[in-house]
């Protein structure tokens, strides 16, 4: 047998060699047990999409249960699927629309803006008829919040506030979130305008200050720091 047969079986022997180790190697891998932290996970995803199958078997029994569909929400949430849990958690506000939880609920995860727009709306009608329900407004107030609508947002708590509407017990943390959301669209004005400003300077050159003086006067307000007190951003609406 000649040299270059005898190196040819020689590689072949080898590589099959080492392609057998690779595969034992997989299957060792695979065969591993998982780690507790696995383990754990894998059956809290199980036991979610049990729950998930349960919950639409309940609401196919009773579909005008808006508890249901706020529980079915609420899976629909922890698994990630925001726009289903939205439509769900909808779905209990026209049963309920006294659910308030379930529109404050829909202002924390990533909706659909026609979404929010329809709870919105919905919150509007009911503010009419009930112009001084606090966990309304508040929801209501979330909701715009999550649009950057900040001066509405406020607005729909500081005509409560005027009025002497809201409870003893809520004052103090309406008044930080009214002066939370007042901060906030003063900031997004700020910014817009600075947007715009720049905008300006790129199509028109502006011409060289007379002087290196600053206005010191400018942005005072926005530049000082708000003390950050409990009740700022999205307060609970549940003690």
């Amino acid at each position: 047998m000649s040299y270059s047969k005898i190196s040819l079986l020689r590689n072949i022997f080898f590589g099959s060699v080492l392609t057998l180790s690779i595969a034992l190697a997989n299957n060792a891998v695979c065969a591993e047990p998982q780690s507790p932290i696995q383990q754990k996970s894998a059956n809290n995803l199980e036991s979610l999409l049990q729950e998930l199958k349960i919950q639409r078997t309940t609401i196919k029994t009773n579909p005008d249960d808006a508890k249901a569909h706020f529980q079915l929400a609420e899976l629909l949430r922890k698994c990630g699927r925001d726009k289903e849990a939205a439509q769900e958690y909808l779905a209990a506000t026209e049963i309920d629309p006294t659910m308030y939880v379930a529109f404050h609920q829909l202002s924390q995860i990533n909706a659909d803006p026609n979404q929010l727009n329809e709870a919105i709306e919905k919150l509007k009608i009911q503010m009419e008829a009930k112009p001084k329900e606090l966990m309304l407004r508040v929801a209501l107030s979330e909701l715009l919040e999550k649009q950057a609508e900040y001066y509405k947002a406020a607005r729909v708590l500081i005509d409560m506030v005027y009025s002497g509407s809201v409870p003893p017990k809520y004052t103090a943390r309406v008044n930080a979130r009214v002066h939370f959301l007042l901060n906030q669209s003063k900031t997004s004005q700020n910014t817009n305008q600075a947007v715009s400003d720049e905008h300006d300077l790129n199509i028109v050159p502006a011409p060289l200050p007379e002087t290196s003086t600053h206005n010191k006067a400018i942005h005072r307000g926005v530049s000082r720091e708000t003390r950050k007190i409990k009740g700022l951003g999205n307060i609970p609406l549940l003690d």
